[in-house]
């Protein structure tokens, strides 16, 4: 969801590819900026400070980037309920999907 995000706002990145089949997440260098060893995480190059979880991501690429999050308070309320809708409902439904259709056919 953090990709979509940038790509509707125009935002530039890089990505970085993650090899689970090498256990990368669980590398010195990725627990440093992730202690739990889980994706997704961004690097903000502009703040010098890593973020992680999917729903934080969201909040502070909209909030950096003045995009999709209002000012009034109930059209705010609104966006951060789908915000949580996403983290709660649509993400752990597509790492279930993702398993079958990659790690478990690739075993570590």
């Amino acid at each position: 969801m953090n990709v979509i995000f940038l790509e509707e706002a125009g935002v530039p990145y890089d990505l970085t590819h993650i090899d689970f089949s090498k256990q990368e997440l669980k590398a010195p260098d990725y627990l440093a900026l992730k202690p739990n060893g889980k994706i997704p995480t961004i690097e903000d190059r502009s703040e010098g400070r890593v973020i992680f979880e999917s729903g934080a991501i969201l909040w502070h690429l909209a909030e950096n980037y003045g995009k999709y999050l209002p000012s009034d308070p109930v059209k705010r309320s609104e966006v951060m309920q789908w915000i949580q809708f996403q983290v709660d409902h649509v993400e752990p439904m597509m790492g279930q999907r993702a398993f079958p259709l990659g790690l478990a056919l690739n075993p570590i």
